[in-house]
């Protein structure tokens, strides 16, 4: 009940401050949970290795901390009960983040990442940090990116004469 009560309270300050209108701002063909009510609660008392959302965004961690996150698809959920190699997990996500990514809207490239209680064990346990966990992420993010969008960039160079760095 509050999920939907925080969610209805964000949507109606989009509209009523922020302006939002259908058919304008809002220009959905498809509905999404995260539409109204999409909220999660981080469960740092289960997640003692790595550090809470809030710290990290420069807050205490002792305060209590709500953020908000515009969100344009999703969500993408990995169910995977059988891989406990943290590197082979850590790839699977990262091949379901590079399948999110549309190269025909470039600007949208932000992703909330929610990791189940199950795989933090598994990638915790092998003594990844969050912060190790976010750059292999992102690497295994780019590396099947970059495979998926070599059939669409084709670059025809004549005459190259070298690279010339701005100052």
């Amino acid at each position: 009940r509050a999920n939907a009560t925080v969610g209805r309270a964000v949507k109606l300050v989009l509209q009523n401050m922020g302006g939002a209108r259908l058919g304008g701002t809002e220009s959905t063909t498809l509905g999404t949970p995260m539409k109204l009510t999409m909220c999660v609660a981080e469960r740092e008392d289960r997640a003692t290795k790595w550090e809470p959302y809030h710290t990290l965004q420069g807050f205490g961690a002792e305060e209590s901390v709500v953020t908000a996150v515009a969100v344009t698809s999703g969500p993408y959920q990995l169910v995977d009960f059988r891989t406990r190699d943290p590197n082979q997990l850590i790839d699977t996500m990262g091949a379901m983040m590079a399948s999110a990514y549309s190269p025909y809207v470039p600007l949208i490239n932000d992703a909330l990442v929610v990791v189940s209680p199950e795989h933090y064990d598994t990638i915790s346990s092998a003594g990844v940090s969050k912060q190790q966990f976010q750059e292999r992420l992102w690497s295994a993010c780019n590396r099947h990116m970059a495979s998926s969008l070599a059939g669409l960039i084709q670059i025809k160079v004549s005459g190259f004469l070298g690279v010339l760095i701005g100052a």
